[in-house]
Protein backbone atom coordinates (compact mmCIF):
# COMPACT_ATOMS: atom_id res chain seq x y z
CA UNK A 1 0.00 0.00 0.00
CA UNK A 2 1.32 3.25 -1.20
CA UNK A 3 -0.20 5.24 1.45
CA UNK A 4 1.44 2.90 4.46
CA UNK A 5 5.10 3.06 2.65
CA UNK A 6 5.03 7.07 2.77
CA UNK A 7 4.63 7.25 6.69
CA UNK A 8 6.94 4.90 6.97
CA UNK A 9 9.44 6.84 5.13
CA UNK A 10 8.43 9.25 7.09
CA UNK A 11 9.42 7.55 10.46
CA UNK A 12 5.46 7.49 11.30
CA UNK A 13 5.23 3.50 11.90
CA UNK A 14 1.67 4.29 13.78
CA UNK A 15 -0.26 6.12 10.60
CA UNK A 16 1.19 3.21 8.56
CA UNK A 17 -0.26 0.65 10.80
CA UNK A 18 -3.37 2.65 10.68
CA UNK A 19 -3.55 2.67 6.88
CA UNK A 20 -3.10 -0.90 6.87
CA UNK A 21 -5.74 -1.50 9.11
CA UNK A 22 -8.19 -0.03 7.08
CA UNK A 23 -7.39 -2.26 3.90
CA UNK A 24 -8.08 -5.08 6.48
CA UNK A 25 -11.36 -3.76 7.42
CA UNK A 26 -12.71 -3.46 3.55
CA UNK A 27 -15.24 -6.13 2.84
CA UNK A 28 -13.44 -8.58 0.23
CA UNK A 29 -10.38 -6.27 -0.06
CA UNK A 30 -7.87 -6.27 -1.79
CA UNK A 31 -3.96 -7.27 -0.19
CA UNK A 32 -5.44 -7.95 3.32
CA UNK A 33 -3.45 -11.08 3.41
CA UNK A 34 -0.64 -8.36 2.95
CA UNK A 35 -2.11 -5.55 4.80
CA UNK A 36 -2.30 -8.30 8.20
CA UNK A 37 1.25 -9.20 7.47
CA UNK A 38 2.51 -5.91 7.24
CA UNK A 39 1.37 -4.28 9.65
CA UNK A 40 2.20 -7.37 12.50
CA UNK A 41 5.57 -6.97 11.09
CA UNK A 42 5.28 -2.95 12.21
CA UNK A 43 3.82 -3.69 15.12
CA UNK A 44 6.85 -6.08 16.48
CA UNK A 45 9.48 -3.39 15.08
CA UNK A 46 7.34 -0.40 17.49
CA UNK A 47 7.72 -3.12 20.41
CA UNK A 48 4.19 -4.15 20.54
CA UNK A 49 4.03 -8.03 19.97
CA UNK A 50 0.68 -9.23 21.25
CA UNK A 51 -1.25 -6.21 18.91
CA UNK A 52 0.94 -8.01 16.26
CA UNK A 53 0.48 -12.15 17.16
CA UNK A 54 -3.60 -10.83 16.80
CA UNK A 55 -2.81 -10.18 13.06
CA UNK A 56 -0.76 -12.89 12.75
CA UNK A 57 -3.63 -15.05 14.06
CA UNK A 58 -5.94 -12.87 11.76
CA UNK A 59 -4.21 -13.41 8.60
CA UNK A 60 -3.99 -17.20 9.33
CA UNK A 61 -7.67 -17.91 10.43
CA UNK A 62 -9.04 -15.62 7.42
CA UNK A 63 -6.52 -16.34 4.36
CA UNK A 64 -5.53 -19.98 4.74
CA UNK A 65 -4.46 -20.00 1.44
CA UNK A 66 -2.48 -16.78 1.52
CA UNK A 67 1.47 -16.86 0.70
CA UNK A 68 2.12 -15.35 3.94
CA UNK A 69 0.56 -18.08 6.46
CA UNK A 70 4.02 -20.19 6.57
CA UNK A 71 5.39 -17.09 7.82
CA UNK A 72 2.81 -15.64 10.32
CA UNK A 73 2.51 -19.32 11.59
CA UNK A 74 5.96 -19.39 12.46
CA UNK A 75 5.69 -15.93 14.09
CA UNK A 76 3.17 -17.44 16.63
CA UNK A 77 5.04 -20.69 17.71
CA UNK A 78 6.37 -19.87 21.09
CA UNK A 79 9.98 -19.11 21.31
CA UNK A 80 11.85 -22.29 22.17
Amino acid sequence: NKLSSIYIKKGDPQKAIDSLDNITKLKGGFLQDFAYMQSALLLETIGKPDDAKLRYKNLTDKHPNSPFVFLAKKKLEPNK
